[in-house]
């Protein structure tokens, strides 16, 4: 809505411009007279001229007065431009940065993964030699428990003889 109210504006403004010009020009034409010396015709095409710019020069101003975007395109574009270059940059040095990131990250996995595969298997390796372990000492107690025996066997025996 702000946009129609702003165009039908703009367009009724620079048509009384238009009109004011034209009487103006009207007026010099019958009279007859002339500017800096100029023939009446040239002086009503400078008159023409000069409504032209008016009427250029009052749209502007009302849309630089009215809206900030288009201040922003007239007297800003410039730093715009250049604020944008430099976000673009630093986008551009970011995305380097998160591939790199995401490198490190997938090669970090496949190390974890690898090491979960090798503590695992290590594990394993662990579990074994525990029940190895506990195998050769209830072997070495029963060595021990018969050899007392022997011992005892022949202690036994000495005593009987």
């Amino acid at each position: 809505m702000y946009g129609i109210v702003l165009v039908l504006t703009i367009a009724l403004l620079g048509g009384v411009i238009a009109l004011l010009g034209d009487r103006v020009g009207m007026k010099v034409g019958k009279k007859r007279l002339s500017l800096c010396g100029l023939r009446p015709k040239y002086t009503s095409m400078i008159i023409t001229v000069v409504t032209g710019v008016l009427i250029a020069g009052t749209t502007l101003l009302l849309l630089t007065m009215v809206s900030n975007d288009v201040q922003t395109a007239l007297f800003r574009m410039k730093k715009l431009q250049t604020e944008l270059a430099q976000t673009k940059t630093d986008l551009d040095a970011a995305k380097a940065r998160m591939r790199q990131v995401e490198a490190e990250t997938k090669a970090l996995q496949e190390s974890k993964v690898a090491l979960e595969v090798e503590r695992e298997r290590l594990r394993k390796e662990i579990q074994a030699y525990a029940g190895e372990a506990a195998l050769l000492r209830a072997n070495a107690e029963r060595g021990e428990t018969g050899e007392k025996l022997k011992k005892i066997e022949a202690n036994g025996e000495g005593q009987a003889k």
